[in-house]
């Protein structure tokens, strides 16, 4: 299978072209380092037009979400322009199926049940309103230029390779220094996939005939508090836990289920969190970041 994927050299991109390159596909890449801009139309028809590619997975993007918001029109302009570049550029070059990588986080926090699809959006940063906006111009397009899209709504995805700013390597970071410290309610969750299992249900995705639009969580079903987090992680470094408890503050919960996912591909997440957590520790040992 010829496939084009956008943001092959982030984090999730880099998981994802090994996999699908390991598995035997033609993979076509697409980034910034590249010098080949979502923002630049003229750099996507090229790409395509050489490629032949038969699908996009479209990556990449502002995924940041305190920047996000102190970047509002960027933004804009990375996540829902972007998006709008590569619906035209498929328009053009007549490539008809697109997996569009969203988020979780357009449901919003505070929840206290696990969300499915059919949940109401309620976005509450600039990122979630940017990928929310472009998963309703994928149903526009779907809708008027016949192209057949898959938005995952990815979870908390983590793994080895990953870098600052997200709440794994930074909970790592901490307790290499020796404390992490824990803001927020005790009751602050986050559903955690693991980008080995994330990959593979971007493959089999890919691999679906179907018409239209589908909409896909991308999760385990299971929600682990940021505290009980941090004790797992301090516990494989010796280090302390700092807690800085906002009891008076709204839990900000947010985990999902994946029923659908699994009904249409049999996909299932295989990496528990603990074992996940245990390749990091082994990827840091092995890179001398700790005695």
């Amino acid at each position: 299978m010829d496939v084009l994927v956008t943001g092959s050299e982030g984090f999730i991109g880099k998981h994802l072209c090994r996999y699908l390159l390991e598995s035997g596909w033609s993979v076509e890449k697409f980034d910034i380092i590249f010098k080949k801009d979502i923002l630049s139309l003229t750099d996507l028809l090229k790409t395509m037009q050489k490629s032949h590619s038969d699908s996009v997975i479209h990556l990449a993007a502002n995924a940041n979400v305190r920047w996000s918001n102190s970047h509002i029109l960027e933004d804009l302009k990375i996540n829902t322009i972007g998006t709008l570049n590569i619906l035209e550029a498929m328009v053009k070059t007549d490539v008809k199926k697109l997996v569009f990588a969203s988020t979780a986080q357009v449901y919003g926090l505070g929840n206290r049940k696990a969300i499915d699809e059919r949940c109401f959006p309620k976005p509450d940063s600039a990122y979630a309103i940017s990928k929310l906006t472009s998963e309703y111009y994928c149903e526009l397009y779907a809708k008027r230029q016949g192209i057949n899209v898959a938005i995952l709504r990815f979870f908390n995805v983590y793994g080895i390779g990953q870098h600052l700013g997200y709440v794994i390597p930074d909970f790592f970071d901490m307790a290499i220094k020796g404390n992490i410290n824990v803001k927020g309610n005790p009751k602050d969750g986050r559903d955690f996939i693991n980008a080995e299992d994330l990959v593979k249900a971007i493959k089999l995705v890919s691999e679906l005939a179907f018409e239209g639009v589908r909409k896909y969580n991308v999760c385990t079903g299971e929600c682990t508090k940021m505290q009980e987090l941090a004790r797992k992680i301090a516990c494989m470094l010796n280090a302390k836990v700092i807690l800085q408890d906002d009891v008076d503050s709204q839990p900000r919960a947010l985990f999902g289920k994946h029923n659908r996912l699994t009904r249409d591909t049999g996909w299932e997440p295989k990496i528990s969190l603990d074992e996940g957590l245990a390749a990091i520790y082994e990827d840091i040992k092995k890179n001398n970041l700790v005695v």
